[in-house]
């Protein structure tokens, strides 16, 4: 499976935005993020690999949810 299907298929991931030039940007579903201490769900970094790791940081969170 190819890296990007890895990233679009973790039931975390609301969605992939491939369109940054400075590399793929993933915005996690409500109730996951990247920073336990708040509502922090979206990330970029510079490689589809980058991410695949990045995601692993991607925890439940219970709020206060940002809208």
């Amino acid at each position: 499976m190819k890296t990007l299907d890895k990233i679009r298929n973790d039931p975390r991931v609301e969605h992939l935005d491939l369109d940054d030039p400075y590399g793929p940007i993933v915005t996690l579903r409500q109730g996951w993020s990247f920073d336990p201490q708040c509502d922090n769900r979206v990330l970029g970094e510079d490689s589809a690999s980058a991410l695949l790791v990045s995601l692993k940081r991607a925890k439940p969170f219970a709020g206060p949810f940002n809208n």
